[in-house]
């Protein structure tokens, strides 16, 4: 699990960078550039894990699957949320998904979640997470400074 957090600050860092709002070597703020960015990634980005069954035997498989999450939707009042991830992919069947939890960035304990689908042409799968917490969807620019040749980097799902 430990690997699966160090793999989402570096890509929380890598997509921050691409955008223009990674804090620069010799920047004098740059560690506070780093830290709100933490807190802003903090109840947007989480760890997703799958129990599966084995499509052969219908018996669990030894190991669960796990994945980088992204809150799409933020539940309001209940505090719920939809994330996304492409962990399973549309090989796996959904009768073969036994259990789903999230875990948050600094939280031992998982959060229940529940597995909704997997797009089958993207290989996206949504989950609901049962439990409440103070999650924030992940908010996309209107406006971006694009021009022909710019280069664009895609970080996480894509």
């Amino acid at each position: 699990m430990k690997q699966a957090w160090a793999l989402l600050l570096v890509t929380t860092f890598l997509a921050t960078a691409a955008m223009g709002q990674a804090p620069r070597a010799g920047d004098a703020d740059a560690g506070k550039s780093m830290s709100d960015l933490l807190a802003k990634a903090k109840n947007t980005l989480a760890i997703v894990e799958f129990t599966l069954d084995d499509e052969m035997t219908d018996k669990p498989l030894p190991q669960p699957v796990a994945g980088m999450g992204i809150c799409v939707n933020a539940g309001g009042a209940e505090k719920k949320a939809t994330l996304i991830t492409t962990v399973l992919g549309s090989a796996v069947l959904p009768k073969n998904v036994k259990s789903a939890q999230v875990y948050l960035p600094g939280v031992e304990k998982p959060l229940k979640a529940s597995y909704l689908a997997t797009d089958p042409g993207s290989g996206f799968t949504f989950v609901r997470v049962e439990e409440p917490s103070d999650w924030q969807a992940v908010a996309f620019s209107e406006k971006a400074d694009l021009a022909t040749g710019k280069q664009v980097f895609s970080v996480g799902l894509l």
